[in-house]
């Protein structure tokens, strides 16, 4: 009996100093500062992965709100209204239609527009007094678009549509992501062929358009040849991918 004891005490003491032994070396392979726990395999107590191996922080999608209409047109429409003429922008997102109440962001281009002014405007051809400068005539249907009729959302003699001039630009804000709705441009075609291109993209900080961040980058999602109106449908957000960094810290 007595041996028996003296072996199982041998045995306790080489177990002990093995486990001391194996904390050690595990110690001397972390630096500062690192977690060293000798029941902690190759994985970690935090993982590859971040927490719990969960992934790292991942950036939420942006909301792409904003549709963001270039002109491209080659030739100057010398009559006050140069450039794509834009009578209304609508929205449908499942069926609900959806506006927008804040003003446009318009830079306008070159050519001359009724409304910017005697020493801008071809003479002559603004006597109407009708300014084509007007971006809030964009955000109703464009169904009312002719040159002849003020835009009747407004009591003064502002256009029903907006011209917006060799190169101009025309963003109109409707406050919501618009992937998976359809998005109709009315586009006032007149005796000359005046062309556009559209973007989905998102806010910046004042609410204007981000033009680093599109859908699909720098590929416009509409692009006219012969002036006119379009109709897009923008296709809906992708689903976030499922299981994504998990459990590569669980284990060691």
């Amino acid at each position: 009996m007595e041996t028996l004891k003296k072996l199982l005490a041998l045995f306790a003491a080489v177990s002990l100093c093995c486990a001391v032994t194996a904390c050690t070396e595990l110690e001397e392979d972390c630096g500062d500062g690192d977690i060293c726990d000798a029941g902690v395999g190759a994985g970690g107590e935090i993982g590859e992965g971040g927490a719990d191996g969960e992934g790292g922080a991942v950036e939420p999608e942006p909301d792409y709100s904003i549709v963001l209409i270039r002109d491209i047109s080659t030739e100057i429409n010398g009559a006050g209204t140069p450039g794509s003429d834009i009578c209304g922008v609508a929205v449908d997102c499942g069926g609900e239609a959806v506006t927008s109440n804040r003003v446009p962001t318009y830079d306008p281009g070159t050519g001359g527009i009724c409304g910017q002014g005697t020493d801008q405007e071809p003479v002559g051809e603004c006597d109407s007094g009708v300014a084509r400068n007007n971006p809030n005539a964009a955000l109703d249907d464009g169904m009312v678009c002719e040159p002849v009729d003020p835009d009747p959302n407004f009591d003064d003699n502002r256009s029903c549509y907006v011209s917006l001039g060799i190169d101009g630009e025309l963003g109109v804000n409707f406050g919501r992501d618009l992937q998976g709705c359809t998005i109709t441009i009315v586009e006032h075609a007149g005796r000359d062929t005046e062309n556009y291109e559209v973007f989905i993209c998102a806010a910046d900080a004042n609410g204007d358009p981000d033009t680093d961040t599109c859908l699909n980058g720098d590929i416009a999602a509409a692009t006219t040849d012969m002036g006119g109106s379009v109709s897009i449908e923008i296709a809906a957000a992708e689903g976030e991918d499922e299981g994504e960094g998990e459990g590569e810290g669980d284990e060691g």
